[in-house]
């Protein structure tokens, strides 16, 4: 139990990497724009080399497989830092069959395993083990666009409407958006500015029975 629950941190904190990425893509936009094309290409080769090599350099050293992910993770995050940055990369991204394989990815990773171990299962022996490979590609496409379609994209469709529910009455009144400070005061400048009556004065007024000194 306790591994499992120490494996449960060390995958968390892999998805934290990228949550991390895309709350801080203003300040990464500008460390971008601010590289000059030698040192872009140059973090773009380390990048791909550590997702690529950075586990058999790792695994020189020692077996732990977790130092392993974590080099993984650092060149991936390296690769999505281009990817939210660079024009040319955005536009690689964005032809079909990649945009594709990009929306459908988090079902691909879920599905891919399985239908693996169920076809060497079944067809190990049976059929020489490279025929299986067409046959598994076609599978996993096949079946990844069922569930992305039928189980992640309206499971995403749920939580945001269900977010969009509860985000306002966490905040106060239910259904009613909060004013932000910056609105706020702008429209509580106008009354301030506004002059005192005459009647008004900001002195106390003298208490009865105590003596006005000079």
């Amino acid at each position: 139990h306790q591994e499992s629950l120490l494996l449960t941190f060390h995958y968390t904190a892999l998805f934290v990497v990228g949550i991390y990425l895309a709350r801080q893509q203003p300040q990464m936009a500008a460390f971008y724009a601010r590289l000059s094309r030698p040192g872009k290409l140059c973090l773009a080769l380390f990048s791909l080399l550590l997702f690529v090599y950075g586990g058999r350099l790792i695994f020189r050293f020692t077996t732990a497989s977790q130092l392993v992910d974590w080099q993984i993770a650092l060149g991936a995050a390296g690769i999505m830092f281009f990817a939210l940055n660079s024009d040319r990369f955005k536009k690689l991204l964005l032809v079909r069959p990649i945009h594709w394989l990009g929306l459908s990815s988090y079902s691909m990773y879920l599905m891919h395993g399985t239908i693996l171990f169920t076809l060497v299962y079944a067809l190990y022996g049976r059929i020489p083990l490279l025929a299986i490979l067409p046959i598994y590609l076609f599978a996993v496409l096949v079946v990844t666009t069922c569930f992305y379609f039928f189980v992640e994209k309206p499971t995403m469709d749920w939580g945001r409407r269900l977010s969009n529910l509860l985000v306002p009455a966490a905040r106060g009144t239910p259904g009613i958006a909060p004013v932000p400070a910056a609105a706020l005061g702008e429209r509580l400048a106008p009354l301030s500015a506004e002059p005192l009556p005459a009647s008004y004065s900001q002195e106390a007024p003298p208490q009865p029975g105590i003596a006005e000194t000079s």
